[in-house]
C-alpha cells in the first residue's frame, strides 16, 4: 500500500456548470447550508462503485501500524459505515480519539476507528464523488436551526427535485430547489418565509430592497454573530475616502454618509478590561481585536490561526494584522447588528496589477475626497468602480494611465537590473519580479514563423509527480520541471550547445513577439530556447525562457533562428500555489516559499487547471508548503 500520510490524497469534485438544471434526490441533510444530492438515475453507477469498493476492502488487510497521526483533515479514504458495516468512499473530516468521516457518495457522516480505514486505489480516487455538497442560494442560507431543517426534510422526503445550479464558486454548490409537482415554487424562499418576521427583519435590515450579498451568519463558540455587507446599487454614486489599498483590483472605500454610524460604533467599544478574551478561536469568527498600529480595538474576522498569533481582517477598514490571542475579544451583542463599513472595490480599468500601479493609486487617493461611481457588482461580494477626485473632477484611471505611460519603460529596466543583482548565474534564478509573459498584443505571425507547440496542461489535471522549482515570480506564478523530464532537459541543453557552436551566428532577419528563437541568456552565457515577448525602444528584446520560466532583456546578436528539431513542447510548467490568497498571505510568504523549494525535489499534486496554469499542492520534507507558509 502507498503511505496513507501522503498529503496529496484528496477527492476532486466535478460540479455541474452554473445555470444547469438537474433532477436530483436528497441523500443527506446536515443544515440548509450543508446538504447533499445525487443525480436521479445514478443508482446503477453507485451500486457498481460500491461493489468495487467492497471487493477491494475484503481483499485488503488493515494497516496495523497506522495511527490517528497518519491521518489529516480532507484526506480521501475508504471507510466502514457503522450502521451497516459496509465499505464506502469517504473523506476525513476530523481526527480525534475517533475519526469523523463523510461518505462522499452520500454525504452522511460517521465516527469510526483507524482500523476501519483503508487506502484508496487510483481507480477509485479518479472517480469524482457522486453526491454534490449543496447550500441554498436564497436568504434561507442566512439562518439555520432544528425547525428549519425539520421543515426542509418535510419538503423533500422521498421526492425527486429539480435543482438549478446558481454558483459553484465555493466548496458547496449554491442551488435553487423545486418539486416536479410545483416547479415554480422555490423551496428555499418558502422556508425563509416560515422564519418569524422579526428574525427576517434582523437578517435583512429594514430595507428589503438593499443588496445583501455579503451577509451571513456564524455560530461558532462564544462569537456567535451576524455581520452584513451591503453593496450600493449599480449605477449609484457615493462620496467617500480610501481606507486601505492592496492593489488596483483590491482596495476599500468608506462611505462618508456612514461616518457618523462608524463613530457611534467605535464609541460603543468597551475597554479591554471590560471584555472577555475568546478562548476557542475558529476561522471566520467575528471578534474584537487590538490593531498593532494604534493599539485600539476594532471589529474583525479571523483569517488564519497560528500558535500564538492570529491573522485578523478588520471589516470596517479593510486592513489586516497579526494579533496575539490574548488581544482577541468576544464581540458585544450591540455591535453585531452594525454592517461592515469598508466596501471592497476594484477599479474598472485594464491597467496592470503591479507594485507600481498600487503605489501610484495610494499616492493619488491618499487623504482625498472621492466620488465613487458603482459600475457593477463583482461576484456579488465587491464593487467594480470608477473614481473621480472631488477637488478637481479628474478621473483616477486617467491619472494612473498617464503616470504609468511616463514611468513604465524606466521601471522595467530597473526591475531587471535589480533582479539580477546578487543572484547566481543560472537563468532559472533571474527576473524574480517579472510576471508571466502574455503574447496577445502583437500582430499575427507569418504562417512560416517558428512557434512552440502549446503545452497541454489539461492532461495534467489531477496528476501527481516529483518536480523542482526553476523560477518563481510569486506564489501565483512560478515554474516547475518534472523530475522525470530532467534527462530530457539535459539532452536538450547539450544539443543546443552543440548546434549553436557550429551554426551561423546571424540573427533572424525578422524578430517578432511570439516567435520561437534560440537565445543566449546573460545569466550564464548559455543558449536556451526562448520566445520573444516584446521589442524595447532601444532595439533590445525581452525573451521568455520556455524551459525555465524567466525573462531577460537581450540584444539581437544574442538571438539565433531556431531549427525545427527544437520546436518541442516547453519543459517548464507554469503554476500557482493551491489555496494561496494575496489578501491573507503573510509578508514572509514568498521568502518562505523559495527557501522551502530551493534546490529541493518536491511532491506535486495538480488540483486544477485555470488560466493556462496548474494550480498545485506542494509537499516537501518539512510538510505541505502552504501550511508551512502560515507557521507563525
Amino acid at each position: 500500500l502507498e503511505k496513507l500520510s501522503s498529503p496529496f490524497r484528496k477527492w476532486k469534485y466535478v460540479f455541474p456548470s452554473p445555470d444547469t438544471v438537474k433532477n436530483v434526490l436528497i441523500s443527506s441533510i446536515d443544515t440548509v447550508l450543508n446538504f447533499y444530492v445525487q443525480e436521479s438515475g445514478s443508482e446503477t453507477v453507485i451500486a457498481e462503485l460500491m461493489e468495487n469498493v467492497s471487493n477491494i476492502c475484503q481483499s485488503t488487510k488493515p494497516v496495523v501500524s497506522l495511527t490517528n497521526e497518519d491521518l489529516y483533515e480532507g484526506m480521501a479514504v475508504l471507510s466502514v459505515f457503522s450502521e451497516d458495516e459496509q465499505w464506502y468512499r469517504a473523506q476525513v473530516m476530523k481526527v480525534d480519539d475517533k475519526i469523523q468521516v463523510c461518505f462522499v457518495d452520500y454525504g452522511n457522516t460517521d465516527n469510526i476507528t483507524v482500523r476501519n480505514i483503508r487506502n484508496v486505489p487510483y481507480e477509485l480516487l479518479s472517480v469524482a464523488p457522486l453526491a454534490y455538497p449543496c447550500k441554498f442560494h436564497s436568504e434561507i442560507g442566512l439562518v439555520s436551526g432544528p425547525e428549519i431543517e425539520k421543515s426542509f426534510k418535510s419538503f423533500i422526503r422521498d421526492v425527486e427535485l429539480s435543482m438549478k445550479v446558481l454558483s459553484t464558486a465555493s466548496e458547496h454548490i449554491e442551488v435553487e430547489l423545486s418539486t416536479s409537482a410545483d416547479p415554480n415554487k422555490d423551496i428555499g424562499q418558502t422556508l425563509f418565509f416560515e422564519i418569524p418576521e422579526e428574525v427576517r427583519a434582523k437578517l435583512l435590515g429594514n430595507d428589503l430592497k438593499e443588496s445583501i450579498f455579503g451577509e451571513r451568519t456564524d455560530s461558532q463558540n462564544s462569537t456567535d454573530c451576524i455581520y452584513k455587507l451591503t453593496l450600493p446599487p449599480i449605477n449609484s454614486t457615493i462620496k467617500g475616502i480610501a481606507s486601505n489599498i492592496i492593489t488596483i483590483q483590491d482596495f476599500y472605500i468608506q462611505d462618508n454618509e456612514l461616518t457618523s454610524e462608524l463613530v457611534s460604533l467605535t464609541q460603543l467599544t468597551p475597554s479591554p478590561t471590560e471584555l472577555n478574551i475568546v478562548s476557542n478561536i475558529s476561522v471566520d469568527d467575528m471578534v474584537l481585536a487590538k490593531f498593532s498600529g494604534d493599539e485600539e480595538i476594532y471589529r474583525g474576522r479571523v483569517i488564519n490561526i497560528g500558535e500564538e498569533l492570529v491573522k485578523i481582517f478588520f471589516i470596517d477598514y479593510g486592513n489586516s494584522d497579526l494579533v496575539p490571542k490574548n488581544h482577541i475579544y468576544q464581540i458585544p451583542g450591540v455591535q453585531k447588528s452594525y454592517p461592515c463599513y469598508a466596501l471592497p472595490c476594484c477599479l474598472d480599468c485594464d491597467l496592470p496589477t503591479s507594485e507600481l500601479t498600487t503605489d501610484k493609486l495610494s499616492e493619488v487617493l491618499e487623504d482625498k475626497d472621492l466620488e465613487v461611481v458603482i459600475k457593477d457588482h463583482k461576484d456579488k461580494t465587491s464593487l467594480i468602480v470608477d473614481i473621480l477626485l472631488i477637488d478637481n473632477g479628474e478621473s483616477v484611471v486617467d491619472i494612473l494611465r498617464e503616470s504609468l505611460n511616463n514611468e513604465m519603460p524606466e521601471c522595467e529596466q530597473d526591475t531587471l537590473k535589480t533582479a539580477k543583482t546578487d543572484l547566481d548565474k543560472s537563468p532559472k534564478k533571474l527576473c524574480k519580479a517579472i510576471d508571466t509573459p502574455v503574447f496577445t498584443d502583437h500582430p499575427a505571425l507569418p504562417p512560416d514563423a517558428p512557434v512552440f507547440p502549446e503545452l497541454d496542461l489539461e492532461k495534467e489535471d489531477g496528476s501527481k509527480f516529483e518536480a523542482t522549482l526553476t523560477h518563481s515570480n510569486n506564489l501565483f506564478s512560478f515554474y516547475l520541471h518534472k523530475k522525470s523530464s530532467q534527462d530530457q532537459v539535459n539532452e536538450l541543453m547539450d544539443k543546443l550547445l552543440s548546434h549553436c557552436g557550429t551554426t551561423d551566428s546571424t540573427p533572424p532577419p525578422v524578430i517578432l513577439p511570439g516567435m520561437a528563437v534560440i537565445a543566449m541568456m546573460d545569466g550564464d552565457g548559455s543558449w536556451y530556447r526562448g520566445q520573444i515577448v516584446e521589442k524595447k525602444e532601444d532595439n533590445s528584446y525581452s525573451v521568455f525562457s520556455v524551459d525555465y520560466g524567466n525573462i531577460e532583456t537581450i540584444t539581437s546578436d544574442q538571438i539565433l533562428p531556431i531549427s525545427p528539431e527544437f520546436l518541442q513542447e516547453p519543459l517548464a510548467y507554469p503554476c500557482k500555489l493551491y489555496l494561496a490568497d494575496d489578501k491573507s498571505l503573510p509578508d514572509t510568504a514568498f521568502d518562505t516559499f523559495t527557501n522551502l523549494l530551493d534546490d529541493t525535489t518536491c511532491q506535486i499534486e495538480v488540483m486544477s487547471v485555470e488560466e493556462n496554469m496548474l494550480e498545485v499542492k506542494i509537499g516537501v520534507i518539512e510538510g505541505d508548503v502552504f501550511t508551512q507558509i502560515f507557521k507563525i
